[in-house]
């Protein structure tokens, strides 16, 4: 088992964001916490050294709004000495309420937690995703 630096996936809603984290063998997706847009910056330098990141898988819809566009917030807020990936976020909420209902999350929980588990879906894909070409 190799060890790697760890994967953080994110769902930048305008908002909240969701955010995951993969294990160290990059294999396997958490999730790790949802917190206020508009305080991203702060938290991710915190959990980027706590964490030893390497890069971030940043959701994205293919069908953006006009009036929310990810790539202005990953500008915003994300440093800029990472990586960051964008990734086809389509149906991850669906994918998210369907491990919800698995864990058993009320519907109160669920909302609670849905940006999360929409991270951990987007970064649970892109893993899954990269282990084929590997």
């Amino acid at each position: 088992m190799v060890l790697k630096n760890k994967i953080l996936g994110l769902d930048i809603g305008s908002k909240n964001t969701g955010i995951a984290i993969s294990d160290s063998t990059q294999s396997i997706a958490f999730s790790y916490s949802t917190i206020k847009t508009e305080l991203l910056n702060s938290e991710l330098i915190k959990i980027i050294k706590e964490e030893n990141i390497l890069k971030i898988i940043v959701g994205k819809n293919l069908y953006q709004s006009k009036n929310f566009q990810v790539e202005k917030y990953v500008e915003k807020y994300l440093p800029k000495d990472i990586e960051a990936i964008y990734y086809n976020e389509d149906f991850s909420t669906q994918k998210a309420k369907e491990i919800a209902e698995l864990k058993g999350l009320s519907e109160l929980e669920f909302k609670e937690k849905k940006d999360e588990l929409a991270a951990q879906v987007i970064l649970q894909n892109f893993i899954d995703e990269n282990a084929k070409m590997h």
